[in-house]
């Protein structure tokens, strides 16, 4: 536990000056403060210190001397601008002290004790298979050789190559204790925890901000990424994006700011979150509100801007896919370019997008079976769920259900008084609707699940009292349901890491693979078929023999990995 909480501070002082250059740097580019805020420059570093990492990795590992690489740079940063940084810190603590005595010693109680929970979940044996699957071997990979060309030909999964696993591998501090340390998923509940209960500290001056209910929902997912997402699990940070995002612009606009700079910004974020996820992809659509306000205030410079720094988030991805898998983005195959001896073969692609879609419909049912019956996969995956998701899904159908049918009538009756209102709502729908067409496992759109149930209850504000109360208990019911049941299993964890991990993070664990060689070069082989975990230290694996006669090999594993075409 000792170690999980060091390797967050490391981390989040990385985070905290790289979310400071950048604040500066997007501050003068369009001359006005907008990124201001704590939350702000965290996230803000998050992709700061993700794209370093993916841009160090084409070149060398992310080991010590990339940390160093790093913090040599952002020292030197630190000293020439270390007046905005103490004014922004100074601005920080103003804020804290702005509140009553009494409820800064209240919320430093629970940031206390948060602290120590989400650090004893994050100090246990990791939880999902697909850490086990490909999560560690990927990390393992960026740690040891950086982004490895064609490396997903030896494991498809590693084709995914998520931004997360860069920013994951940066951080692990293997350099530092011989031991790759899983802290991101904590780490991340942590700061959606930390800004929920900041937002939570203003609503007795709110009292009605959807932002303010947003905010109980950041909480609830914290509790559920610390139940069973505390593994370096590639859905916690887009999520989190989305929940923050989403919560932020409506603060802007409920505070009747309507800042076009600081929702552009967060427009930028929304162009990283698709990057670590393309499940979070329709977030990007609430991009049509400030470019709607830029081209009307006719402001040409501020739209470049904003589409460079897009850009420059996107280059860095598409070039490590190129680099891993032969695509600029895996499991979209249309865009074949550029050809390469390292590329993925189609097949195996197209086989991998297919078994996904049809394991998250109908598990066990042939993917041929899955992927043409229509929608009559829908009642088979929803008696697969659990009752919890059923009831939260029906929830969910019920209330979109009554968001439509007032906001018609609102229509009608012309009550509505902004219909960019509407238009969020819509882009929250998008993504359940883009949730159930590809992939419908649950840990993928827990935001988007999330957020019908935390804006839509306060969304219509007329309606007659006793209606929006049972709406409004009905939504509170369904959150109240969630937080206490992962609160059991956070118990239990957190008894567990003090009990078993009160130093040290228990280690990563070791499977039992075969080995071969090929070109000198030592391999693992999964000794039966169906078994996909081989962990961290089952490395490299190499999930198909009959590849071994066909591949080309360097002379050692960082040269990539290539078949004769």
């Amino acid at each position: 536990m000792l170690q999980v909480l060091f390797a967050w501070v490391y981390a989040s002082m990385f985070i905290f000056m790289s979310g400071n250059a950048y604040a500066s740097l997007h501050n003068k580019m369009v001359k006005k403060e907008v990124i201001r805020d704590l939350f702000s420059v965290i996230f803000a570093g998050i992709m700061v210190t993700t794209l370093f990492a993916q841009i160090y990795s084409i070149w060398g590992p992310l080991d010590g001397k990339a940390n160093l690489v790093l913090a040599i740079v952002l020292i030197c940063y630190g000293i020439l601008d270390r007046k905005a940084i103490a004014g922004r810190i100074s601005g920080y603590v103003c804020e804290f002290r702005q509140m009553k005595r009494t409820y800064n010693v209240i919320y430093l109680a629970i940031v206390v004790l948060m602290l120590l929970i989400f650090a004893a979940c994050s100090a246990g044996v990791e939880k999902q298979i697909d850490t086990e699957w490909y999560h560690a071997q990927n990390i393992h990979w960026l740690e040891d050789y950086g982004c490895v060309k064609g490396v997903a030909n030896l494991l498809f999964p590693l084709g995914f190559n998520s931004p997360q696993h860069y920013f994951d591998a940066l951080f692990s501090q293997k350099f530092i204790w011989n031991q790759s340390i899983r802290f991101s998923g904590g780490l991340f509940g942590v700061i959606l925890c930390l800004h929920g209960l900041n937002r939570i500290r203003a609503f007795f001056r709110h009292k009605y901000h959807i932002a303010d209910a947003i905010a109980i929902g950041e909480i609830i997912y914290s509790v559920i990424i610390t139940a069973f997402y505390a593994d370096p699990y590639t859905d916690t940070l887009p999520n989190m994006l989305i929940l923050f995002i989403v919560a932020q612009w409506f603060a802007i606009m409920e505070e009747k700011k309507y800042d076009m700079e600081e929702m552009s910004w967060l427009c930028v974020l929304g162009v990283y979150a698709t990057t670590v996820k393309s499940s979070a992809a329709m977030v990007v659509l609430l991009v049509a509100y400030p470019a709607y306000l830029l081209i009307k205030n006719k402001r040409w410079r501020d739209i470049a801007v904003h589409l460079l720094l897009g850009i420059a988030i996107t280059i860095p991805y598409f070039v490590t896919n190129i680099i891993v898998t032969g695509y600029p983005i895996y499991l979209f195959s249309a865009i074949s370019w550029p050809n390469c001896n390292w590329k993925i073969d189609p097949a195996v692609l197209q086989y991998a997008v297919d078994d996904m879609i049809a394991f998250a419909r109908m598990p066990g049912v042939p993917i041929a079976e899955a992927l043409n019956c229509g929608l009559n996969w829908i009642p088979v995956w929803f008696k697969a769920e659990s009752i919890s998701h059923q009831i939260l899904y029906v929830g969910i159908v019920l209330l979109i259900c009554y968001d439509m049918i007032m906001t018609i009538w609102e229509m009608i009756t012309r009550r509505i008084d902004n219909g960019w209102y509407v238009y969020i709502r819509v882009c929250i729908y998008m993504g359940l609707v883009y949730w159930m067409s590809t992939i419908p496992q649950v840990k993928y759109c827990w935001a988007y699940l999330i957020l019908p149930v935390c804006v839509i209850p306060l969304s219509h504000r007329w309606v007659n009292k006793y209606f929006k109360g049972l709406v409004l208990a009905g939504a509170a019911g369904i959150g109240l349901l969630y937080l206490g049941f992962y609160s059991l299993r956070t118990v239990g964890y957190t008894i567990e890491g003090i009990r078993y991990h009160m130093v040290r993070q228990a280690d990563y664990k070791i499977f039992t693979f075969d080995e071969i060689e090929i070109d000198g070069l030592k391999f693992y082989i999964k000794p039966e078929e169906g078994d996909i975990a081989c962990g961290y230290y089952v490395f490299p694996q190499l999930d198909d023999i009959n590849k071994a006669d066909t591949m080309i090999v360097g002379e050692s594993y960082g040269d990539g990995f290539g078949f004769d075409k």
